[in-house]
């Protein structure tokens, strides 16, 4: 993919979606991308979803740091 946005992630999922069959479970694991998740519906009902713990942290961490430097200067 060029960049991560909608229409990336819609072309991606449609293809992953046409590769694995109906009938084979499948869970979709992300790091909460804004593209990713605005195409999300495309892989349809029967997929399971989940979050990667490790990304979420780094998201959350950095958010943190932001928050502190702006608050304390650092």
């Amino acid at each position: 993919m060029e960049e991560e946005n909608e229409s990336s992630w819609r072309y991606f999922l449609g293809h992953l979606r046409r590769a694995i069959p109906e009938s084979e479970s499948m869970t979709l694991i992300s790091d909460r991308d804004k593209g990713l998740l605005a195409a999300d519906e495309i892989i349809g009902d029967g997929v399971a979803r989940a979050f990667c713990c490790f990304h979420l942290k780094e998201i959350f961490v950095s958010g943190l740091q932001e928050v502190w430097s702006h608050t304390f200067g650092r």
